[in-house]
């Protein structure tokens, strides 16, 4: 009796012993993260070396965050941030000033908006002026990128042409030094011109060159047109005051914006004293 109850026993020890360590099997393979052999922690696990934090995994150096990927420097992607890329951000370059150098730009008077004086062009309409009948011609004769100046000579042109009228006398807008040339955009000035039938003084011209050098826009005029030959019907409409080189002389003062010059193609302006 006493041999059966020690078989028994010792059948129930080995019996724990063996569910014991069925369970210290399982537990190898659990997903704690505190095992040595887990998937949380192994070689072959979710943060192992193969996985989705590797070498070879989207956080990787071949991924989509890396050397050769879509942010990178030498690729061909469309980020914004990219130095030789399909970006909008690389380098303009520039006007070809030989484009423009020795060109006739004829204005286009269409768009042009006269702003000081306000009624300028209906009281010249009155006396049977219309201004698109009276183009006038400027052309660059130097351009220096260098410094960032541009000397620049104007023209009339014939009644409603662009041709130039090379029986007036040409005029320098750039006389007392050169203009300012800031890729596209120039300035010149104080020189003289003539607009309509009046002669103008202290005028100032800016405007921004088309890359193709085939047109000015965003034209700004500004300076003095002398109405002393009709100032007794001019200054009766419209604001006269004495001209700035010649208080006995009547001046209006005159702004207009928006215009455009279209290159000619007739090539430059001839100087004629």
């Amino acid at each position: 009796m006493r041999i059966q109850s020690l078989l028994l026993l010792l059948l129930s020890l080995l019996l724990v012993s063996s569910i014991g360590c069925s369970s210290r099997d399982t537990r190898l393979d659990d997903d704690d993260d505190d095992s040595a052999d887990d998937d949380d922690d192994a070689a072959d696990d979710d943060d192992a070396a193969d996985d989705d934090d590797a070498a070879d995994d989207d956080d990787a150096a071949d991924d989509d965050d890396a050397a050769d990927d879509d942010d990178a420097a030498d690729d061909d992607d469309d980020d914004d941030s990219s130095a030789n890329d399909d970006d909008d951000d690389a380098v303009d370059p520039g006007l070809d000033v030989n484009l423009v150098i020795d060109q006739s730009f004829c204005t286009d008077w269409s768009n042009a908006t006269v702003t000081t004086p306000s009624g300028l062009l209906t009281a010249a309409a009155q006396f049977g002026y219309d201004i698109t009948d009276y183009p006038i011609l400027v052309s660059p004769t130097s351009i220096d990128t260098g410094v960032g100046t541009l000397e620049m000579i104007g023209a009339r042109a014939s009644t409603g042409t662009c041709e130039q009228d090379t029986s007036s006398s040409t005029f320098d807008l750039t006389p007392t030094g050169p203009g300012s040339f800031n890729d596209p955009t120039f300035s010149v000035g104080p020189g003289n011109l003539s607009l309509l039938i009046f002669n103008m003084g202290d005028v100032l011209l800016s405007g921004e060159f088309t890359q193709d050098g085939q047109q000015i826009f965003n034209g700004v005029m500004t300076g003095q047109a002398n109405v002393s030959a009709i100032a007794s019907t001019a200054c009766f409409v419209l604001p006269c005051i004495p001209c700035s080189w010649d208080s006995q002389a009547d001046c209006l003062d005159v702004v207009v914006e928006n215009i455009t010059f279209q290159n000619s193609g007739l090539g430059a302006i001839t100087p004629v004293p």
